[in-house]
């Protein structure tokens, strides 16, 4: 973790060149249906000349690692539709994580 502000944690992932080439936010949140807090994926990017290549898997399990430590209950993100980005959504789902429903947003 390279950053802690008032719950907001950041993850960077660097090339030899101290290049950001990946990046991972996540913040703690507490919903009436959760029986403890939780975390919640705000960004999760990694360059596309090094998808596949283990990155993103760093920093989530960074992620997992720090999340567990402190006893959250759970990690939630917001995925992308699976005809817009079907890599993604296999890549969250080999790393365990399965469908909670849809988010919904609304611009102001």
């Amino acid at each position: 973790m390279i950053k802690e502000d008032q719950g907001f944690h950041t993850y960077l992932a660097q090339d030899n060149l101290a290049n950001v080439i990946g990046l991972l936010t996540l913040h703690e949140t507490d919903a009436l249906f959760s029986k403890s807090p939780f975390a919640e994926i705000m960004e999760f990017y990694v360059a596309p000349a090094y998808r596949s290549k283990g990155i993103g898997k760093v920093l989530l399990k960074a992620a997992e690692d720090y999340a567990r430590e402190i006893g959250w209950s759970s990690l939630t993100l917001n995925a992308p539709p699976i005809n817009i980005s079907p890599a993604t959504i296999k890549f969250y789902e080999r790393e365990g994580f399965t469908h909670k429903g849809p988010y919904m947003g609304k611009k102001l």
